[in-house]
């Protein structure tokens, strides 16, 4: 995960992806608590300001900054490379 001062829109596009991913596998899997996923959805919710921002919508500080522990994010990783192996 980088530091958010270093979000581009690209990253930000394929954060989105990633996490989105994660939820959409665990409707299916159910690896996730109910806090995991409010977690993930709060950094969805910050991402989707950092795209605001940059499209002049959002002031900077109006952008929330959220991002999931590094715990939650290794569980993110290992869905998505659960999906991968599964295709």
């Amino acid at each position: 995960m980088k530091a958010f001062e270093y979000y581009s829109p690209i990253y930000i596009a394929e954060r989105l992806d990633t996490l989105f991913t994660a939820l959409q596998y665990d409707t299916l899997e159910n690896e996730l608590t109910v806090c995991e996923r409010i977690l993930i959805n709060q950094e969805r919710g910050s991402l989707f300001d950092s795209q605001n921002f940059f499209t002049g919508e959002l002031d900077q500080k109006d952008v929330r900054r959220l991002q999931v522990p590094e715990e939650l994010n290794k569980k993110i990783v290992a869905i998505i490379k659960n999906i991968e192996l599964g295709s």
